[in-house]
């Protein structure tokens, strides 16, 4: 959890909003999405913040040379992979989501223009 610790206190020096840069990094063709479901959602920015800190964690433990580290380093990879798939059902939910309102946006819309020029 040192990872949070030095990123909230940077936050709160340089007022600088948190950022998923380890997660737009492994997926950058959704860069955009990430960035705004991160900034309208607490669920996914503390996920995004969950896989940060497992996938910086594996990273230090793959830096050590004994078994111990070897397999904290495995358990922490599987936790980034799971949190990755965790991560991307979200985002694919949230498409779906905003299709589906932007469908339903465009049938009120079609609508009142069906009504308007039917009124005299």
């Amino acid at each position: 959890m040192v990872g949070i610790g030095r990123i909230v206190r940077d936050r709160l020096e340089t007022g600088a909003p948190w950022r998923p840069s380890l997660l737009v990094q492994r997926f950058p063709d959704h860069w955009g999405q990430i960035l705004e479901v991160c900034a309208g959602n607490e669920q996914f920015l503390g996920l995004c913040r969950d896989y940060e800190d497992a996938v910086r964690a594996a990273r230090r433990w793959q830096t050590e040379r004994n078994e111990e580290a070897r397999q904290r380093a495995r358990e922490y990879v599987d936790l980034a992979g799971q949190l990755e798939r965790e991560l991307l059902l979200f985002l694919e939910e949230e498409s779906s989501s905003q299709a589906a309102g932007e469908r339903r946006f465009n049938t009120i819309m079609v609508s009142s223009d069906t009504h308007s020029e039917q009124d005299p």
